[in-house]
């Protein structure tokens, strides 16, 4: 190993000897001084004054000062908030101690900013006792953004509020940010267990499809179900891939997780509010497929429009009933000009309304029978003479009031 230089520490200071070899023969100056040409870390030396007396190549062409920078003071390195902050901050530190090192944003002649990572002692010269600053620079933006964008991502991920997750190739967390702590309620105990104890028993096999699935194409995109801390299961959305290295080997695997629990719950409350409007709608269509109508005092009409099924036709019968009873009707007109098909059932339907009716007291007029529709209830051998007939509902109702005696003869 080759000792480039022997120092003493004297109040707050460095006295530099020369050169050693571990020998303990003196390095040759030229030797030296070819190391430090040589560096690629910027090297300058300045009197008490901070004017620049040596600057290395490395230095000139890292500052942007060139042949400029030998005679040129430090402080034109910095822009003025950082030249406040050397005056009040580090030259002290320098005077006291002898030496500061740390990170200070710097300015090149052409205006661009760099971040400069820095070193500087005062040194002692041991011949006549004079003081210089010795500085070594180096150039560390590219470091400093990355680990700018690092911080910041950091700062993303910890504040999302989705879940994300790293874990090792045999699914141990070794990363959780705080929106997945929170909604699994483990905290920092998650950092110590593996994705399988999130999954309910039920689900085991299912992850073991999933993950089988993901091994072989390297991302999964599936809902799932996690069991929190609490013991509640708790609906998610997992998105995960595979992280690589250099080398395309697989490291880690990395997880966004959606918590769907609000969106579950705004789904049922949709389907409850969908249900209960269909209901209403059903409500209101048999109200309307089924009216009853008053024509006078004693007399009511139900015109029935569309196909009359089987529970259609036992709402007709409970309006009927209901309606004759109500208004102590004692006349029926059941219109059927609006039927599209007369068979046995509505037959059938026909006849059950009529002897209902009856029950209460009341007489059934049915209303327009077309020729179609006669010959289809004779051919079918449906017994009519408990109702009276009338072609049109117009003529029902004529009768209706001349029985009565509400229209003149």
């Amino acid at each position: 190993m080759i000792s480039t230089s022997e120092s003493h520490h004297t109040g707050g200071t460095t006295t530099i000897d020369a050169p050693q070899l571990p020998s303990g023969m003196t390095m040759p100056l030229h030797v030296y001084q070819a190391l430090v040409e040589q560096s690629s870390d910027g090297i300058a030396i300045a009197g008490t004054d901070s004017v620049i007396v040596y600057a290395n190549s490395a230095f000139r062409t890292m500052t942007g000062l060139y042949d400029q920078a030998v005679g040129t003071s430090f402080f034109v390195l910095y822009p003025p908030e950082t030249q406040a902050y050397i005056q009040a901050n580090i030259m002290p530190a320098l005077m006291s101690g002898g030496q500061w090192q740390g990170q200070l944003p710097s300015l090149r002649p052409d205006g661009t900013f760099w971040i400069t990572q820095i070193s500087v002692s005062m040194i002692v010269n041991p011949i006549d006792g004079s003081r210089q600053i010795s500085a070594m620079l180096r150039d560390v933006s590219v470091q400093h953004a990355h680990e700018q964008r690092l911080r910041m991502l950091e700062s993303l991920v910890e504040q999302a509020t989705i879940g994300m997750a790293l874990t090792d190739m045999h699914g141990n967390h070794t990363y959780a940010n705080t929106a997945l702590r929170e909604l699994t309620g483990y905290g920092d105990d998650l950092l110590r267990m593996n994705i399988a104890q999130l999954t309910p028993t039920e689900r085991k096999s299912q992850l073991a499809e999933d993950m089988a699935t993901f091994f072989a194409t390297g991302r999964l995109s599936v809902e799932t179900v996690f069991q929190c801390h609490d013991g509640t299961h708790r609906p998610v959305h997992v998105s995960s891939m595979v992280i690589y290295d250099s080398q395309q080997r697989p490291i880690a695997t990395a997880a966004i997780i959606r918590d769907l629990s609000e969106e579950r719950r705004t789904e049922q409350e949709h389907r409850a509010l969908q249900e209960q409007i269909i209901f209403s709608q059903q409500l209101a269509l048999q109200e309307l497929s089924t009216p009853l109508i008053p024509i006078i005092d004693g007399v009511v009409a139900m015109p029935l429009i569309g196909t009359i099924d089987t529970s259609r036709a036992q709402r007709v019968i409970e309006t009927l009933l209901s309606g004759v009873a109500e208004s102590r009707a004692t006349t029926v007109i059941l219109d059927i000009t609006g039927v599209p098909l007369v068979d046995t059932q509505v037959a059938s339907a026909l006849l059950r309304a009529a002897q209902a009716v009856k029950l209460l007291g009341a007489t059934v007029t049915l209303t327009g029978i077309r020729p179609e529709v006669a010959q289809t209830l004779v051919s079918l051998g449906v017994d009519l003479s408990g109702i009276t007939m009338r072609s049109t509902l117009q003529s029902g109702i004529v009768a209706a009031l001349r029985k009565t005696e509400n229209l003149p003869r």
